[in-house]
């Protein structure tokens, strides 16, 4: 299950590396290319599940009648959470690989 849900986030992140490995100008991108993908679905259905188990706790709590509207709030937050846990993870992503790639090389490390 978790390999059907990781496949397209593999093959796009894989993609989008060889794309930028192949175009000159987008070489330095080559390795968040590489990453983000991956991390905003893992991020995007850690947030999702977490969503998903937190609106089931509250719902259930504030109205027992299960209506139409609590499906689409249900849904809604589902959605939310899922969208932007992943923007989230996809942005430390980012800022990590930036700030690895601006440490400086050292040739003699202590």
């Amino acid at each position: 299950m978790q390999i059907l849900y990781a496949f397209p986030f593999i093959l796009l992140s894989l993609l989008a590396f060889l794309v930028c490995v192949i175009v000159r100008r987008f070489r330095r991108y080559a390795f968040h290319a590489l990453a983000v993908p991956v991390i905003f679905g893992g991020c995007s259905i850690i947030g999702g599940i977490a969503s998903a188990l937190l609106s089931e706790f509250l719902l259930g709590r504030l109205n027992r009648f299960d209506t139409d509207t609590n499906k689409i709030i249900e849904i809604g937050i589902f959605i939310s959470a899922y969208v932007l846990s992943g923007l989230c993870g996809a942005w430390a992503a980012v800022r990590s690989i930036n700030w690895v790639n601006a440490q400086p090389l050292s040739a003699n490390p202590e």
